[in-house]
């Protein structure tokens, strides 16, 4: 997913007779400030829309900067991030986790998504974190069995669970039917459209005049 921001550097030389050399150096400069822009703003729409959002998912939207020979800056979401925000920006079915795949892998059934149980212990921003899920992972396949996943056709719905001191048992994931689904909540391209139209000329009108007053 990404935002490109493009300049069509032989209107802008032609509107200046191509008289100044340092008019390409200046658009890249105005396209780059524009995409940090972008990037500020997706952040800070991240920050509001989704409640107590994990310091990963912010670090998700990224920069490619413009060069002079290059003019276009592009604003994306990282792979990781994307496989998840995905489904947040355009709504539907979230993509698997590689969590959930390893799980219908190593049980032999489906895991469409996996949600913490009342035995979960969360952090702070009320998820299981990859250590723990990869700590179940283990102990779900270990001897003791303190943790465990039942079989197919057992009487506990699908999903991991803890063995108390009292001999219950407690779900720490459970394992939906369906995969989990969102509606549209992350408007990455509004964002970065409306960022565009409110930045950009200035950006460029800065970039120009420091291009001009540097000439030679």
């Amino acid at each position: 997913m990404q935002i490109t921001v493009k300049a069509e550097f032989s209107k802008v030389n032609a509107l200046l007779d191509g008289t100044i050399k340092q008019v390409p150096f200046a658009t890249a400069r105005a396209l780059t400030a524009t995409a940090k822009a972008v990037e500020a703003a997706e952040k800070a729409e991240i920050r509001q829309v989704f409640d107590n959002p994990v310091p990963f998912t912010q670090r998700g939207v990224g920069i490619t900067p413009a060069t002079k020979q290059k003019l276009v800056a592009v604003v994306f979401l990282k792979r990781e991030q994307a496989a998840y925000l995905d489904a947040q920006i355009k709504g539907g079915a979230r993509r698997r986790r590689p969590f959930e795949a390893q799980f219908s892998k190593e049980q032999g059934q489906p895991v469409p998504s996996a949600v913490p149980g009342a035995g979960a212990t969360l952090n702070q921003f009320g998820n299981l974190t990859k250590a723990q899920i990869a700590r179940l992972g283990r102990q779900a396949k270990g001897r003791k069995q303190d943790v465990f996943v039942p079989k197919p056709g057992d009487r506990l719905p699908p999903g991991v669970y803890q063995r108390q001191q009292d001999g219950s048992v407690k779900p720490v994931l459970v394992f939906t039917k369906a995969p989990a689904k969102y509606r549209k909540r992350f408007d990455f391209y509004g964002v970065a459209r409306k960022t565009v139209r409110a930045t950009w000329s200035r950006n460029f009108a800065t970039s120009l005049r420091n291009a001009i007053r540097t000439a030679r």
